[in-house]
């Protein structure tokens, strides 16, 4: 099951009940305070919350039945003296967060990259980051859960150097899914409608 909020910078819930199971995970994006509008086409449906990251970068959110999917558009590179842009979203759950291919728990004690690896909450698979643009195929860009200020964090670093180069829009995303097949989720919205 998936909410997803009015506003950019409200909780996101992705609720796995798979097989019995009764796992949650609430993401809060450290975006700017924008409401989303449902975007419908031929082939799919998503919140779009314009300019969520800043003039020019969006935040898309496609929920489904078997997961969320976060999806971060440049249409603007922005101006600025930093060598990246750092896309955080704060992560809250009491279900352990793991390495995907090892299933070694995560102590905090310092980053945990999967960059070009599976993550996992509890049960919940966590797909490494991907970029596209419509110039060339897909690649990864670096993915990473990081303990800050008390708070956890999944944190996407995109190079500028990557920006610069890309033919625009630009394109990355994350998703948290479960195992396909159960056909028991749910998209629900919170907080009013877009």
């Amino acid at each position: 099951n998936a909410s997803v909020p009015l506003y950019a910078d409200g909780p996101m819930d992705f609720k796995d009940v798979y097989q019995g199971r009764n796992q949650s995970v609430r993401t809060i994006a450290r975006a700017r305070h924008v409401q989303g509008a449902l975007v419908s086409t031929t082939r799919t449906q998503y919140i779009n919350f314009e300019n969520a990251w800043g003039e020019g970068i969006d935040l898309r959110v496609y929920p489904s039945w078997i997961g969320i999917r976060k999806v971060i558009v440049v249409n603007a590179v922005p101006t600025t003296t930093a060598l990246a842009l750092n896309f955080d979203f704060i992560v809250q759950t009491s279900e352990p967060i793991a390495d995907g291919d090892t299933s070694q728990t995560w102590t905090q004690s310092s980053d945990l990259d999967f960059t070009t690896r599976q993550a996992r909450i509890g049960d919940i698979l966590i797909k490494p980051a991907l970029w596209w643009d419509s110039g060339g195929p897909r690649s990864t860009v670096p993915i990473r859960f990081a303990e800050r200020n008390g708070k956890t964090l999944l944190r996407k670093t995109v190079p500028l150097g990557l920006l610069n180069k890309a033919t625009l829009p630009f394109f990355t995303d994350d998703d948290f899914n479960f195992d396909a097949g159960s056909g028991t989720g749910s998209v629900t919205k919170s907080g009013g409608d877009w």
